[in-house]
């Protein structure tokens, strides 16, 4: 059985749907005819249990199980969407191939329909040198863009990297 989520599925509502999974597994074990042992292992239902049922460790190691298990089915689902956009071919793969302003026009009508990460990160570099006509601008464009779609995956605050004038001025001093 597969769930079919569209493109945008957000992480929140597959985490609400692998909570929703467990807690029908949990309620399928309990109406499950189990011996004590099992029920015990598995639910910690039955004499003895340190909390009432429902609300056992066993229950919550469920849900936090799927809540893992749907972690990991979103991760699959992002891992698959940037595999498609690397595969489109936005821009050419020789190594011998050097981009000029003459090429931009054509990869900017190439990507601008695309609502991928990837087309989004090259329109916004194409537009950008194409207005300034500078290939360090651009390159720090890129890494400033880069630096921002980290620290989202991560989750890292931005006062614990360098922004892009920093990054420039230590280089600076780096060969002053």
């Amino acid at each position: 059985m597969s769930i079919s989520l569209p493109n945008n599925t957000r992480r929140t509502t597959v985490t609400a749907y692998s909570l929703a999974i467990g807690v029908a597994f949990i309620t399928l074990l309990s109406l499950l005819p189990l011996s004590e042992l099992f029920a015990k292992l598995l639910l910690d239902k039955g004499r003895g249990s340190i909390f009432p049922y429902p609300f056992t460790i066993q229950n919550l190691m469920w849900c936090i199980f799927f809540a893992g298990l749907g972690e990991l089915y979103y991760r699959h689902l992002q891992a698959k969407r940037y595999w498609q956009s690397l595969k489109s071919g936005y821009l050419p793969e020789q190594p011998d191939v050097v981009l000029t302003r003459h090429d931009m026009g054509a990869i900017y009508r190439a990507v601008r329909n695309h609502k991928d990460e990837l087309s989004a990160l090259i329109g916004n570099l194409v537009l950008r040198f194409q207005t300034g006509q500078s290939v360090e601008q651009t390159h720090e464009m890129l890494n400033s863009q880069l630096d921002q779609q980290a620290e989202g995956a991560l989750g890292l605050r931005e006062s614990t990297h360098r922004t892009a004038g920093q990054h420039r001025e230590a280089q600076q001093a780096e060969r002053g």
